[in-house]
């Protein structure tokens, strides 16, 4: 095989392969929402947890566990005012709405909701 075949046949398989690996690097995340009042708050170097009365924590990251997951990296700024609304959550009562993606086995914040 010369040197343009092979040139030929990366080029015919490169586009496949492209869209298998965009499929399944989409399939590995999925987004969903939940609704409950705050268990708890918790911050610790540039990680914040959130753990609603479903006892499941929900994570804000400066940055995430996998590069494969990195989308959800999020400024400081972003996860002092998440932190602030869920502490404002948990001393009033009243129920806290996050917007999650599920990633790696990971629940990471991308939106917090409070309402009166």
């Amino acid at each position: 095989m010369n040197l343009e075949s092979a040139k030929r046949v990366v080029r015919v398989l490169a586009g496949p392969a492209l869209a298998l690996c965009i499929v399944v690097a989409a399939s590995t995340a999925s987004a969903a929402d939940k609704q409950a009042t705050v268990n708890g708050v918790e911050y610790a170097q540039d990680v914040l947890l959130i753990q609603l009365s479903d006892n499941v924590n929900y994570f804000g990251q400066r940055t995430a566990d996998t590069a494969a997951c990195a989308v959800h990296n999020v400024t400081l700024d972003t996860l002092g005012k998440w932190q602030s609304l869920a502490e404002a959550a948990l001393l009033s009562g009243k129920e806290l709405r996050i917007h999650f993606t599920d990633c790696g086995g990971k629940k990471y914040i991308r939106v917090v909701d409070l309402w009166k």
